[in-house]
């Protein structure tokens, strides 16, 4: 079974590049992100139907 955290920690200025890349390509990503100033919201409705039960006594 190879440890997932073995390269790492034979390598350590590796993971600190490969680390430092993510989070640049993270940043330049970032304004990229689709963003809406007003985004369509459906909002939930509850309805509501009253029936009468027939034949039935008023203390039900």
């Amino acid at each position: 079974m190879i440890n997932f955290s073995a390269p790492f920690l034979r390598r350590p200025v590796g993971a600190t590049l490969l680390g430092l890349a993510l989070l640049l390509v993270g940043f330049l990503a970032y304004p990229n992100l689709p963003v809406s100033s007003l985004p369509s919201v459906e909002f939930p409705t509850i309805r509501v139907v009253p029936t009468t039960l027939y034949p039935c006594s008023p203390s039900f």
